[in-house]
C-alpha cells in the first residue's frame, strides 16, 4: 500500500510514501503512518504538501490488521494517543486436515498468515489467500504432489478465491483497477488473464456459485445496508441485483448441492445465526443453528449443513420436501482454535468426513488479549524522534 494525497478540488493524486497504511495528518505537522504494527512519523509541510523528512519509527506493537492494512489508534490535536496494543488483527497459523473426530493431519507445516481456504471440486487442489510482505495474494496448493503456487500478482491485494464448480477458474475480490474490492476471475492453472466481473464502489467479496455456474453468490457491503446477499448471472445481460437486502448482516451465502436452497448468516434476532431460504425464491426461512452460528458449508450430498459456533464445528442434518425444509437439532463434532486473515477459517470435503482447517501451530498458546493504552503529550515525544524544524 502507498500513502497518496488526492486534492478534491480537481483529483490529482500522488504519492507521498511507498510502503504503508492507515495515514493521518498530525496538528504537531506530523504525517503518520502504519507498517506491519509499528507507526512511523514524518514531518509534513502543510503549505507544499510534501514530506520534509525521512520516516521514523516512533510507536511498535499497534493492533494491525494485516489484511486490510487499518490499525487501531487515534490522535487528538492537543496530543493525547489511544491505541490497542496486544496481538494483530490476524494470526499466523497452520493448514491441517480434521476429521470428524478431530483427529489433525498437517497439509501445509510452514507458519504464515493464511485466510479463506477452498477445496476444488474434484478435492485435489487448495485455493486460499495469504498475506506477506504488506500485501495479499492467491495461492493454490496441488494436494498430491505438496506444491504450492502462487496465482496472482497485483500489488493492490487479491483476496476471499472462490472456485467455480467446472474447477477451470477461481473468482476472487480484488483492490485492483481503482475500485473497492471488485469481483474477478481467472483460470486456475495460471494461463489467462484476469477478468472483471463487477464493477463497484464498495466492497464485494463472493461466496459460492450455483452448482450449474450460472449464478454468483457475493456479499455487498454498503453503508445504508452493512452487508447484504447479491447475485450475479453470468452470460445475461445486466448489473447483479439483490438477492436479500435489509438493515441487518446478511453473508457468506452459500447454495446447497442441488442449488435451491441458500444456506446464510445473518444477525437480525441480535446474535449471528445461520438460516437457508429457497433459491431464488420466494419463500420462507428456516434457522438451522440454535445458538449461533457463522460461516455455513454444503457437503456434496446436501443432507447435512456445517458451520462454526466459536470454535465449535457443527453439523445439522437436513431434509426437504418439495418447499419445505426440516433441520434436526445441530450437534457439535469438534473443536478448535480457528485463525484466519479474513474470510472462512475452513472447509469441507465433498463426502462430509474431512474439513481444512486453518489453526495455530501451539494449541496451548493463548491468543494474547489487547490492551487499550492512553499515551498524554504524545507531540512531545513524537517531535523529539521526527523534528518538524517548525513547518506545519
Amino acid at each position: 500500500a502507498n500513502i497518496e494525497l488526492v486534492s478534491l478540488d480537481t483529483q490529482k493524486r500522488w504519492v507521498l510514501h511507498r510502503g504503508g497504511s492507515y495515514g493521518r495528518y498530525l496538528s504537531s505537522g506530523h504525517l503518520i503512518f502504519v507498517h506491519e504494527g509499528t507507526v512511523f512519523a514524518a514531518p509534513f509541510d502543510l503549505s507544499r504538501l510534501k514530506l520534509t523528512g525521512t520516516p521514523a519509527p516512533v510507536l511498535e506493537g499497534v493492533t494491525f490488521g494485516p489484511a486490510s492494512g487499518g490499525a487501531r489508534l487515534s490522535c487528538s490535536d492537543t496530543g493525547t494517543l489511544l491505541y490497542s496494543a496486544g496481538d494483530a488483527a490476524g494470526q499466523k497459523g497452520l493448514v491441517v486436515w480434521m476429521n470428524r473426530q478431530g483427529e489433525v493431519t498437517t497439509l501445509l507445516d510452514t507458519e504464515r498468515f493464511y485466510g479463506h481456504p477452498r477445496l476444488s471440486p474434484d478435492g485435489s487442489r487448495l485455493a486460499l489467500h495469504i498475506f506477506e510482505a504488506n500485501s495479499i495474494h492467491l495461492w493454490v496448493y496441488e494436494i498430491q504432489r505438496s506444491v504450492l503456487v502462487r496465482l496472482t500478482f497485483s500489488a493492490e491485494g487479491d483476496l476471499w478465491p472462490l472456485w467455480t464448480p467446472d474447477g477451470k477458474r477461481l473468482t476472487f475480490a480484488s483492490f485492483r483497477d481503482g475500485f473497492d474490492s471488485s469481483l474477478y476471475w481467472k483460470p486456475a492453472d495460471g494461463s489467462g488473464e484476469v477478468e472483471r466481473l463487477t464493477t463497484s464502489e464498495h466492497p464485494q467479496f463472493p461466496t459460492s456459485w450455483s452448482p450449474d455456474g450460472t449464478t454468483l453468490a457475493f456479499e455487498d457491503r454498503t453503508d445504508d445496508t452493512p452487508r447484504d446477499i447479491w447475485v450475479f448471472r453470468v452470460g445475461v445481460d445486466g448489473q447483479p441485483e439483490p438477492f436479500l437486502q435489509t438493515p441487518f448482516n446478511e453473508t457468506n451465502a452459500v447454495f446447497s448441492p442441488d442449488g435451491r436452497w441458500l444456506a446464510y448468516e445473518s444477525d437480525e434476532s441480535g446474535t449471528r445465526q445461520i438460516y437457508v431460504r429457497p433459491f431464488p425464491g420466494p419463500g420462507g426461512k428456516w434457522q438451522i443453528s440454535t445458538d449461533g452460528g457463522r460461516y455455513p458449508r454444503w457437503p456434496a450430498d446436501g443432507n447435512e449443513l456445517f458451520y462454526r459456533n466459536g470454535d465449535k464445528m457443527m453439523a445439522a442434518v437436513v431434509n426437504w420436501e418439495g418447499s419445505s425444509l426440516q433441520s434436526q437439532t445441530p450437534r457439535e463434532l469438534f473443536a478448535t482454535q480457528f485463525v484466519s486473515i479474513d474470510g472462512y477459517e475452513y472447509d469441507v470435503a465433498s463426502d462430509g468426513e474431512r474439513f481444512v482447517v486453518i489453526k495455530p501451530a501451539d494449541e496451548e498458546a493463548q491468543p494474547e488479549r489487547s490492551q487499550i493504552m492512553f499515551v498524554l503529550n504524545w507531540f512531545e515525544e513524537l517531535k523529539a524522534k521526527a523534528p518538524t524544524g517548525g513547518n506545519r
